[in-house]
């Protein structure tokens, strides 16, 4: 959510490590990433930090909403579901995170897991689809609710990585949902995993667009209160649009899945400002 598509103490905590020294990025001169219906096990539409060679991340957030415009996320004659959220990953080795909202069938959840995805892809992050491509059978959180999450509640999801040992040379990788619509309605779950370094992170949808058509017409989700941080830094979380490429490539780019003749189905469209966008999505009946 990565190229591509989790709040407790440890989470708290990584609001106070923060990105520092990044450059406000214009979304005009956002470069632009396409990936083609077909060539991938499910594209990543929104923004993302891509690999620069140099940093790693640690925390990633956003909130979304839960808008009965998910239930046909892929068209509304797709066998398949997609979800909007957020992710950390490495597009070297296919270590990916992902926690993300989904609509199935008028239900919402929020399903999150770690593990790897193929790198058979030129960018993995984005292009390898779902860690767990039936997303009801991954991990769950918030499914406690009385009620369940209702149409129109704000979710807010992050991940959070501490690479401080927990014990045994392991670390910690936390996933967190918030149902702000709610009271006292938050949930995080903590995973044992050994060292690893993800390259990239990402904010906005994974869809398999199975039957969407272009062009970007309408309101697919919104994302706000976007905001990431690095291994190293000591200032808070920074806004997504705040990231430069420090290295002269890299930094942040937005994704897009296209169809074969590179026609938007599902896209921000340049929509950053500061740490809220919008993803677009073409029509999803045949």
């Amino acid at each position: 959510m990565i190229r591509r598509i989790a709040l407790a103490a440890a989470a708290a905590a990584a609001l106070a490590i923060g990105g520092g020294g990044m450059a406000v990025a214009n979304a005009a001169t956002i470069p632009v990433i396409n990936v083609t219906v077909g060539s991938s096990a499910g594209g990543v539409a929104g923004y993302y930090g891509a690999d620069d060679g140099h940093t790693n991340w640690r925390f990633v957030q956003t909130t979304v909403t839960a808008s009965p415009t998910l239930e046909n996320l892929n068209g509304v004659s797709s066998s398949t579901l997609g979800a909007v959220g957020d992710t950390l990953c490495n597009e070297n080795n296919g270590d990916d995170t992902q926690i993300g909202l989904y609509d199935d069938g008028g239900v919402y959840g929020v399903a999150y897991d770690a593990g790897v995805v193929s790198t058979s892809y030129d960018d993995p992050c984005i292009d390898a689809g779902l860690i767990n491509p039936s997303i009801t059978s991954a991990p769950q959180l918030l499914g406690h609710l009385t009620g369940g999450i209702s149409a129109g509640d704000k979710i807010l999801v992050s991940i959070y990585y501490d690479p401080t040992s927990s014990g045994h040379g392991m670390h910690e990788l936390q996933f967190c949902a918030t149902d702000l619509t709610k009271v006292n309605e938050h949930r995080c779950a903590t995973l044992s995993i050994h060292a690893v370094d993800f390259t990239e992170y990402g904010i906005g949808v994974v869809s398999d667009a199975a039957t969407v058509t272009a062009a970007l017409n309408n309101n697919l989700e919104t994302f706000t209160g976007s905001v990431v941080n690095f291994y190293s830094s000591t200032k808070p979380a920074e806004a997504i649009s705040a990231e430069k490429a420090y290295y002269g490539y890299g930094g942040l780019s937005q994704v897009q899945y296209v169809n074969s003749s590179d026609q938007p189905e599902i896209g921000p469209d340049s929509s950053l400002s500061g740490e809220n966008f919008t993803v677009f999505e073409g029509s999803t009946t045949p």
